[in-house]
């Protein structure tokens, strides 16, 4: 999913996360994965369903170096205002 960085929460996730890299947060099971595009400053999230199925599509081709997240308290708190705002509704 592409969320809007029109907060300054999701904004600031957007410029921490190194570029080409998918970042991998997880908590309490929940597994989630964040890719910044630089070229649309888009800020795309996926579980770990989503990342399978990136794999899948990507067979053959090199896929994004996935690097654990360093800023697990931000992101948490980035996804629980996204998702309280509807998840981009």
């Amino acid at each position: 999913m592409a969320v809007n960085n029109d907060t300054p929460r999701l904004q600031a996730l957007l410029n921490n996360i190194p570029a080409g890299k998918l970042v991998t947060y997880s908590r309490n099971g929940d597994v989630y994965h964040a890719y910044a595009d630089e070229g649309s400053r888009a800020l795309y999230l996926g579980d770990e369903a989503a990342y399978q199925r990136y794999e899948a599509l990507a067979k053959g081709r090199n896929l994004c170096v996935r690097v654990p997240g360093t800023n697990p308290v931000e992101f948490w708190g980035c996804m629980q205002e996204y998702q309280g705002r509807g998840a981009g509704r």
